[in-house]
């Protein structure tokens, strides 16, 4: 986690092939915010936990990041509370196939953070 110098998401995730349409999807909302991202791909899914998207939130110029793995979906900002994310998304198969809308606002919402405005309701 070094210093990032344009303003920046940060997305966390853990490589495995079903959460990389997720990943798309909330890269998508943020762009469509006009917004920028970054992405920091992990090896072991053990690696990424609300604590570690908190620390990358940290190192974010925005405060902001995004944690994806297989079992959740974690907005974090170097604000809050490290055990209190901004949201909490538990995944289960029905999910990950039916909610590619919820995905995508995930990533705008990260975006409304950063620009102060109410959040999309999901």
């Amino acid at each position: 986690m070094g210093s990032h110098n344009k303003p920046s998401i940060i997305i966390v995730y853990t490589k495995i092939t079903p959460l990389e349409d997720i990943k798309n999807e909330i890269t998508w909302g943020i762009e469509e915010e006009g917004m920028s991202h970054e992405e920091i791909p992990l090896d072991e899914e053990e690696a990424l936990n609300v604590s570690v998207v908190y620390q990358h939130a940290g190192s974010s110029n925005l405060g902001i990041a995004i944690g994806i793995n297989s079992e959740e979906i974690v907005l974090h900002y170097k604000k809050m509370n490290e055990k209190n994310p901004v949201f909490f998304y538990k995944l289960n198969s029905l999910f990950l196939k039916e909610n590619k809308e919820l995905f995508r606002n995930i990533g705008k919402n990260a975006c409304k953070l950063a620009k102060n405005k109410p959040f999309i309701e999901i």
